[in-house]
């Protein structure tokens, strides 16, 4: 799907693919001035909080808390977004220690 939008003498337009091997989505960005254009790639990787909890406890940290959102509502399955406070120390238990 492309999508575009004007302000003033800009108009800039976007499409997305869904990478599946990659677990990323693809977006290529174009933005044109008269005669100039501007186009862009950018990858936003797709983790699942399996992927995340996984990749934390590898490098040795424990998570201590996911929320759906900055405003510290609980995680549930569904959510749009997770964040993850992982220990402050590599090997630190939920307790700090």
């Amino acid at each position: 799907m492309t999508q575009s939008a004007e302000i003033g003498d800009i108009t800039g337009s976007g499409s997305s693919a869904y990478d599946v091997a990659g677990s990323r989505l693809v977006t290529q960005y174009e933005f044109t001035r008269g005669h100039e254009v501007f186009r862009r790639s950018i990858a936003y990787y797709v983790h699942t909080t399996g992927h995340l909890t996984r990749l934390l406890d590898e490098a040795g940290f424990t998570v201590l808390n996911r929320w759906s959102d900055m405003d510290g509502t609980p995680f549930t399955l569904g959510a749009p977004h997770v964040a993850h406070r992982p220990s402050a120390v590599a090997g630190a238990t939920a307790d700090g220690r």
